[in-house]
């Protein structure tokens, strides 16, 4: 049960990350192209960010991995 749920949230965690690079990618295109950047998409990348950290300070791989030694 243990291994199943570091793999989840490696998943998650791995899901954020990959939402972070297209948000940015996405951001750099728009500044690339003169496409104004649409006000809420500044935040998200923030917020997107912010949990990523969040998951791994509170429920994050190592404490996991760290508390089944």
């Amino acid at each position: 049960m243990a291994r199943e749920t570091i793999v989840g949230w490696l998943n998650l965690i791995n899901a954020l990350g990959i939402g972070l690079i297209a948000m940015l990618l996405t951001v750099i295109g728009m500044i690339y192209t003169g496409v104004p950047v649409p006000e809420p998409l500044v935040p998200a990348i923030g917020v997107i960010v912010g949990g990523g950290y969040l998951l791994e300070a509170e429920w994050g791989i190592s404490g996991r991995i760290r508390s089944t030694r």
